[in-house]
């Protein structure tokens, strides 16, 4: 049920601050589509040779979560993967 204090303190109901959040959620999935392929290339030709376990590790559901968590910008995910592999290469044996 909805609290009518909040909804009176200005506080946005529960089904509409979900219904927010999904459409942000969207929007961030789309912005991340519309950057994969780049992302996928520069992976590709920046970061090579990678070993087996990393191609499996930068499937297309991890760079798709690089890209979202970073909001599409292509520079910054891909910043966040090369930290990321570098801390794997140095602490994860490989497989």
């Amino acid at each position: 049920a909805c609290d009518p204090s909040a909804e009176a303190a200005g506080a946005m109901p529960a089904a509409v601050a979900g219904q927010k959040l999904a459409e942000e959620e969207e929007e961030r999935h789309r912005l991340a589509l519309a950057h994969l392929g780049t992302l996928q290339r520069r992976v590709a030709s920046d970061l090579s040779p990678l070993s087996e376990s990393e191609q499996r590790f930068l499937s297309e559901e991890t760079l798709l979560r690089y890209l979202r968590a970073r909001d599409g910008n292509e520079q910054l995910a891909f910043s966040m993967l090369e930290a990321t592999l570098a801390w794997r290469r140095r602490h994860i044996a490989p497989a």
